[in-house]
C-alpha cells in the first residue's frame, strides 16, 4: 500500500550550509493511493467510484547543538501542491514553524479535532457549506508552539498579511485585501496518557475598508473562536467542539 524510499538532502544540506553545518539529512516519500464507494440517499449521485493518489516528501536532520529541524511537502491527487512547512526544534524553547498552503498553525489545526474512524463526515461526499475557523492558517504564516509541560502546550502564529495567499520566495502576496495583519493562539491540555484532551483557541484579524472603499463598512476585528473536549476509553472515543 505504502512504499517509502529515502534520497540524499544533499540540496537542502547546502542551503543550510550558511546557517549551521548540519550533521545528517535524509529525504522519506511515502505515497498512498485510495479508492472509494460514496452513496448519497435522496440526492443525484452519478458515478459512485472515486480515487485519489498522494506523495509527501519529508525531510529531517540535525544541527550544530543538538537542534533538529525537519521540512514536510504534501501533493495531493494530480500533483496538487497542497501543503508545505519548515520546522525547527529547539532543545528547550520549544518549536518555530513557518507554514504555507494549509499548514494547520494556530486554530486552523483545530477546526475539526473530534474522534473520526476514517475521514470527517462533511469530506466524505456530504456538502455542508460548513464555515471553519481557519485563523491565519489558509496564510503564510510564522507560529511557535511551547514545549509540553505537564501534558500542556501553548501556540501563537502570525501572519503579517491574512490575505489566504501562500507567498512564494522572495515575492509579496500583493494582494489587495481588507484584511490585514492576523494572529492566534491555542491552549491545548490533556492527560498524560491521551486519555482526556482540553483545547481552546481564539484568532483576530485586523480589518480595513480603507484599502477597497467600495465595498461595504467593516467596523471592528474578524474573530474566530474555538474551544473542544475529547475523552478516550480503549478503542472507543467521544468528543464535541
Amino acid at each position: 500500500m505504502n512504499k517509502f524510499k529515502k534520497i540524499g538532502l544533499s540540496a537542502l544540506c547546502g542551503s543550510l550550509a550558511s546557517v549551521s553545518a548540519v550533521n545528517a539529512g535524509s529525504i522519506e516519500v511515502t505515497g498512498s493511493a485510495l479508492v472509494t464507494y460514496t452513496t448519497l440517499s435522496g440526492q443525484v449521485t452519478g458515478n459512485p467510484i472515486g480515487m485519489a493518489t498522494g506523495l509527501t516528501f519529508t525531510g529531517n536532520g540535525e544541527l550544530d547543538g543538538g537542534q533538529t529541524f525537519s521540512v514536510v511537502v504534501a501533493n495531493t491527487d494530480k500533483e496538487a501542491y497542497s501543503s508545505a512547512h519548515i520546522k525547527l526544534n529547539t532543545n528547550s524553547a520549544g518549536t518555530f514553524k513557518l507554514s504555507s498552503a494549509e499548514g494547520g498553525a494556530g486554530i486552523g489545526g483545530y477546526d475539526d479535532n473530534m474522534p473520526t474512524a476514517w475521514e470527517e463526515v462533511w469530506d466524505t461526499g456530504i456538502t455542508t457549506n460548513a464555515n471553519f475557523q481557519k485563523g491565519v492558517s489558509l496564510s503564510t504564516n510564522i507560529s511557535w508552539k511551547s514545549p509540553k509541560i505537564g501534558g500542556t502546550t501553548f501556540q501563537i502564529a502570525y501572519a503579517p498579511a491574512n490575505d489566504g495567499d501562500q507567498t512564494n520566495k522572495k515575492g509579496i502576496s500583493g494582494i489587495d485585501s481588507n484584511f490585514g495583519s492576523g494572529y492566534g493562539v491555542v491552549l491545548d491540555t490533556g492527560t498524560a496518557d491521551g486519555a482526556i484532551n482540553f483545547f481552546v483557541g481564539g484568532s483576530r484579524t485586523e480589518l480595513d475598508n480603507k484599502i477597497q472603499p467600495n465595498k461595504e463598512d467593516l467596523s471592528g476585528e474578524h474573530e474566530e473562536a474555538v474551544v473542544g473536549l475529547q475523552f478516550k476509553f480503549g478503542p472507543v472515543a467521544l468528543g464535541g467542539q
